[in-house]
């Protein structure tokens, strides 16, 4: 498993590893994936989880975007 380091303004620096908990099925119309991603609070060692949604036609960054749009979204601060 891969970590990566995420400085997000007004909430600080984390850790987010992504996992992939449901694949797409080809033979579902949708094809839509369920994403896990964690993210944990470098100084105090707090960690979150947020799960979203994507199609199957994206690159690593659309999937780390989608990540942290999430997690922005379901802990919002003041200075968004």
């Amino acid at each position: 498993m891969s970590e990566i380091i995420v400085n997000m303004s007004g909430l600080g620096k984390f850790t987010m590893t992504l996992d992939l908990i449901d694949p797409s099925n080809p033979d579902d119309l949708d094809e839509v994936e369920v994403w896990r991603a964690t993210f944990c609070d470098q100084q105090s060692d707090d960690c979150d989880i947020v799960f979203f949604e994507m199609g199957t036609d994206y690159e690593a960054w659309d999937l780390i975007d989608e990540a942290i749009t999430t997690y922005r979204e379901q802990f919002p601060t003041d200075e968004m």
